[in-house]
């Protein structure tokens, strides 16, 4: 058998797989085109996802960190890793992941997701004025350069149909050292889906 649906919640989400491919496809349901759109796409074989690069409709859009990021600054600066959509409905879930480290021990790091409409800034700078903080925590660690994932899924409610938002990653050190935000393999990544 070449494909199956794994599970369906109908006209909300299914799992397809595709056994000769080798790959697990997640598709959510979009009522406004009473289609199913690809939201990801993991490698059964290798164990590597694949996230769709953002769709022709800007209904779903992705972003992986490509190589680690690092900052001395103990104020939130951006890591330049963000997501760009324009919604046709008040509300966006955002989801993923950062992992992240401090490389003195005690010391840790803030994550924070600021929501703009402006424009994702460029890596370690301030976020602009008028950016909000709409997801923000910490972690800390006993040891040195100890990596930990922070969890980053939130549902996005209040926008304005029709205007373009971005949504990026901040970071900064809690009170000293180097904070580190791993890149590569997907370690950190933001992806931002019209609901």
């Amino acid at each position: 058998m070449a494909q199956a649906i794994v599970f369906q919640v109908p006209n909300l989400v299914q799992a397809v797989a595709d056994s000769t491919a080798g790959t697990l496809t997640i598709q959510w349901w979009k009522s406004a085109t009473s289609s199913w759109v690809t939201a990801q796409t993991v490698s059964l074989q290798t164990g590597l996802v694949t996230l769709a690069q953002g769709l022709a409709d800007g209904s779903f859009q992705s972003a992986v960190l490509s190589a680690n990021y690092t900052t001395t600054s103990t104020t939130l600066v951006s890591t330049g890793l963000g997501v760009t959509l324009t919604p046709e409905t008040t509300q966006v879930m955002l989801d993923g992941r950062a992992v992240v480290n401090n490389n003195t021990a005690g010391d840790g790091v803030a994550v924070a997701i600021y929501q703009s409409t402006v424009g994702i800034p460029a890596a370690g700078s301030a976020p602009a004025s008028g950016d909000t903080a709409i997801l923000q925590v910490s972690v800390t660690s006993s040891a040195a350069s100890q990596n930990q994932a922070v969890p980053l899924t939130l549902p996005v409610t209040g926008l304005t149909a029709g205007t373009q938002y971005a949504f990026y990653l901040a970071v900064a050190a809690i009170t000293g050292g180097t904070a580190q935000v791993n890149g590569g393999s997907g370690q950190t990544a933001l992806t931002a889906r019209v609901v």
